[in-house]
């Protein structure tokens, strides 16, 4: 009772044992079907009468066999319909020895095992977070790299745009001041190029009707 007292301290838990006999066993893994004795007091007649109950209960290594006797204990909930585990084997059923059986955890390699559980779950929670966390990073990264990528590209297309706009003004602007044939560009209408082609040709006109004027007067 010492060290049961004891158990229950340093495990925060307190616990009862509950005798029963096993009725099920093998066809479900690591469960059994255990059959425990119970009363059930009746006011009419002023007396109790037996109403057995079955749990099931969890066996970690399968260690049970169909009629074995044994304690369980309520224990950690690992299904929604079982919620006890088994705490030690008091009479083995014949059949198979113990000595072929895995061993029946006490309760402090359960708790061991649990603890050794939880702490690898939240590790692997921390480091699933981890890995997540650091996939939206690069995502977002790269999601970044791309917009400047676009806003740069849209910033070199809007400024060939611009020149572009520029130039087609500056060399409207020069049409309209008669200049656009300093640049080599002739406008639509001839421009300044057409007036100095004329100019040209009548320079060239004159100076071909002046030996025809000097014979006349000849």
């Amino acid at each position: 009772m010492a060290a049961r007292a004891a158990l229950a301290n340093q495990t925060g838990r307190g616990f009862r044992e509950i005798v029963g006999v096993v009725v099920n066993a093998g066809k479900m893994d690591r469960t059994v079907t255990v059959k425990v004795g119970g009363l059930k007091w009746n006011r009419r007649v002023q007396k109790n009468f037996k109403v057995p109950k079955q749990h099931l209960v969890h066996d970690p290594l399968n260690s049970l066999r169909l009629g074995d006797v044994l304690a369980i204990q309520p224990g950690w909930r690992v299904s929604r319909r079982k919620r006890h585990v088994v705490s030690r084997l008091i009479l083995p059923a014949s059949g198979t020895p113990l000595e072929d059986r895995p061993p029946v955890p006490t309760e402090d390699e359960r708790v061991a095992e649990r603890d050794r559980k939880s702490a690898e779950k939240k590790d692997r929670k921390l480091r699933n977070k981890k890995e997540r966390w650091d996939k939206r990073r690069e995502e977002a990264l790269q999601e970044k790299e791309k917009r400047r990528k676009l806003k740069a590209e849209s910033f070199v297309h809007s400024g060939m745009g611009t020149l572009l706009r520029e130039k087609g003004t500056l060399e409207e602007q020069m049409r309209r001041l008669g200049l656009d044939g300093m640049a080599g560009n002739a406008g639509p209408d001839g421009g300044v190029g057409a007036k100095k082609g004329e100019h040209e040709g009548g320079m060239g006109a004159a100076a071909a009707e002046e030996p025809v004027n000097k014979g006349k007067e000849g």
